[in-house]
């Protein structure tokens, strides 16, 4: 969730191949830190997109979930 070298070098990528991260929230939960480390990433930014992060409480990652919106099959 902090900026740094490979946040600026993933996010340079994922702009040269133009896709885009739905997750935004922390998908990690520790004592010592709260990173996003998993992302969803799409090349469909015209459609409705939202995602949400959940914690079910298995494992130290939260769960993603994405919902893409389409008007076509």
């Amino acid at each position: 969730m902090h900026d740094n070298v490979n946040l600026q070098e993933l996010k340079k990528l994922t702009n040269y191949v133009q896709l885009i991260n739905t997750v935004t929230s922390p998908t990690r939960i520790t004592n010592n830190a709260v990173p996003l480390t998993d992302v969803i990433t799409t090349n469909k930014q015209n459609y409705k997109i939202s995602s949400a992060v959940l914690d079910l409480g298995y494992s130290d990652h939260q769960v993603q979930i994405l919902h893409i919106h389409v008007n076509e099959p």
